[in-house]
């Protein structure tokens, strides 16, 4: 692939631009904008949608995710338009690696001194961006049943998100590439959730 000047600053651009993205900590904006608090600072002291939504109410829980996963969305679309519109060649792995930059961006956002969310909203825009939607229609389904049984986000996301992945693995949902970029994107929540996990270990060793 014959690859130019300015196509390399497009590419950088993409990646610059879906990292900020990505790093925007909306709820941390929203908690300060509407409850005038420090998220930060209040109960688990991460800005993810999970926490706001405990401090200020369960609207700001939907606002918050939809805002994270809608701008996750939008960057990747975003960034297949840019190539589109200066008639820039790429592939999925391009793709892939934007959206893990962009996924990254929450996770660790500039803005925050590199601390930030947990990566589920996000994780869901890329879904809807790159995956037949009956992926991501499947993931919220488990979601939503394990929240109703549990009302834990945290566990709900992780139920979800894993059992997406081992669904996408077996019943050939889309390109083999497509499914390790999935396994990806888990191991990073399970690293960004690890707290939760050892929680619901000890409380499932003490039979709570």
């Amino acid at each position: 692939m014959n690859v130019s000047l300015i196509s390399l600053i497009i590419y950088g651009l993409i990646i610059l631009g879906a990292y900020l993205i990505g790093a925007i900590p909306t709820g941390y904006i929203i908690s300060k904008l509407f409850g005038n608090i420090n998220i930060l600072k209040k109960g688990s002291g991460n800005i993810g949608a999970s926490n706001v939504g405990r401090e200020l109410g369960k609207k700001f829980f939907f606002l918050v995710f939809f805002i994270d996963a809608g701008k996750a969305l939008c960057a990747v679309k975003l960034s297949v338009y840019l190539l589109d519109l200066f008639f820039i060649s790429y592939n999925f792995y391009f793709l892939f690696f934007t959206s893990l930059v962009l996924l990254l961006g929450n996770c660790f956002s500039v803005f925050l001194k590199f601390y930030g969310g947990k990566g589920v909203a996000t994780s869901i825009g890329i879904l809807l961006a790159l995956y037949p939607l009956k992926l991501s229609l499947f993931f919220m389904l488990i979601w939503g049943i394990i929240f109703f049984i549990t009302y834990i986000p945290s566990y709900a996301s992780l139920g979800a998100i894993s059992l997406t992945v081992i669904f996408s693995s077996f019943f050939d949902v889309c390109e083999h590439e497509k499914i390790l970029f999935l396994w990806l994107i888990l191991t990073l929540v399970i690293i960004r959730h690890w707290d939760n996990i050892v929680l619901l270990r000890k409380k499932f060793l003490s039979g709570e």
